[in-house]
């Protein structure tokens, strides 16, 4: 629905009382080339020729909102297709100009079919480019993030709840960018453990990490706080005696061929044997278990 605004008159440009989208579905999909098949769209438009001018188009909304909408997203790009859907999905964006003059406050909300949800809300504005605000990530599946990092990753994870909030702040300024400071992250039931394997070599009860404040432009990271409460390591030696935990590193090297055995002495060579050294046995490792951890981290983790 469209509710053209009498206001159009003496503000010199389109205005509108209301703009309603409802039901509105959008499919997303990157294609194997790594195209995105929205690109299209600008194929269809015959844009005017370049104006001189500077000043953006004149446009006022007073409200507009986007009620139980959906969006379908395809990654064809990758060797396993990734797939998801998000619904519903629920925008507000009220007194937004093009010319700066008003608040241009947002909200957007949404939530995927297994029952993940995630908010942004704030204000921007065009000139210049600045934006603030608070977004929020809940109930956040660990097999849902696994699933679309699978290929870059050698182990799996098999369960776990992911939760975050934070604020952001965004200036296209020379000395500006975007800034992050996440007031939380939340990490439960955790586990992880190599593809095939029946049990999960990592466990995490709960880990938390606490007021990090992420500069884009500088590249740095600053974590206050982290706490991991409960928790296990199952480490396991096989006959060979190589170590389980490696396997999250991928595949294991493989090993080097045993070494023919040496020809025997003849007897004029031989020599009196040297006094025998008692070999040292290694005890075996078994599984770990650690508890109430808790750090702080003070400076920077660059990303270079």
């Amino acid at each position: 629905m469209l509710d053209f605004d009498i206001s159009s008159v003496w503000r010199v440009g389109a205005s509108f009382a209301a703009v309603e989208l409802d039901d509105p579905f959008a499919r997303v999909m990157l294609r194997p080339d790594g195209s995105l098949n929205l690109a299209d769209l600008a194929k269809l438009a015959h844009p005017s020729p370049p104006s001189d001018s500077n000043e953006n188009p004149r446009v006022f909304i007073d409200r507009l909102s986007v009620a139980s909408g959906r969006i379908a997203f395809e990654d064809r790009a990758r060797a396993t297709p990734f797939a998801t859907e998000l619904r519903p999905i629920n925008f507000e964006l009220r007194d937004f100009s093009t010319g700066g003059q008003s608040g241009n406050a947002y909200s957007l909300r949404g939530a995927s079919v297994d029952g993940e949800t995630f908010a942004w809300n704030g204000t921007f504005q065009l000139t210049p480019l600045t934006s603030t605000g608070k977004f929020e990530v809940s109930s956040l599946q660990a097999r849902t993030v696994w699933s679309y990092l699978r290929e870059a990753l050698a182990f799996e994870f098999t369960r776990g709840v992911i939760n975050l909030d934070g604020e952001y702040f965004y200036d296209a300024g020379e000395n500006g960018g975007l800034r992050l400071a996440v007031h939380q992250v939340s990490l439960t039931d955790f586990g992880l453990r190599p593809p095939g394997r029946d049990h999960d070599y990592v466990e995490v009860a709960s880990l938390a990490v606490q007021e990090t404040q992420v500069n884009v432009r500088t590249r740095r990271v600053d974590i206050a706080h982290v706490k991991l409460d409960g928790g296990a390591l199952h480490v396991a030696r096989d006959a060979e005696g190589r170590i389980n935990l490696l396997e999250l590193a991928g595949k294991p090297a493989p090993t080097a061929p045993a070494e023919a055995a040496p020809a025997p002495t003849p007897a004029s060579e031989r020599k009196k044997k040297a006094p025998r050294v008692p070999r040292r046995r290694e005890k075996a490792v078994g599984r770990g278990r650690r508890r109430g951890v808790a750090a702080k981290l003070v400076g920077a983790l660059p990303w270079d």
